[in-house]
């Protein structure tokens, strides 16, 4: 026996595996038990973003523009930042 089971999906770190052994054979063995580490490295977040149709000089960009997206929730920061004149 697994634990976790086949098909857990776990979080980011390190996880503890084991299993358990119980031999069909129990007069001549007994059950053994033995763990590992796992360890689970971070994803990176895959992000979407067109290229902005062109604007004139002096428009300011917007949401139009700055609408990048990702399957993860968090929030963009966009570069470079509003230029001050």
């Amino acid at each position: 026996m697994y634990t976790p089971v086949s098909g857990t999906v776990l979080t980011a770190g390190t996880h503890t595996l084991s299993v358990t052994l119980t031999p069909t054979d129990t007069t001549d063995y007994t059950t053994a038990t033995t763990t590992v580490q796992l360890t689970v490295n971070k994803a990176t977040p895959t992000i979407s973003w067109s290229t902005p149709a062109a604007i004139t000089y002096g428009t300011a960009v917007s949401g139009t523009q700055l609408d990048a997206s990702s399957t993860v929730a968090g929030s963009f920061a966009y570069t470079p930042a509003r230029e001050r004149f």
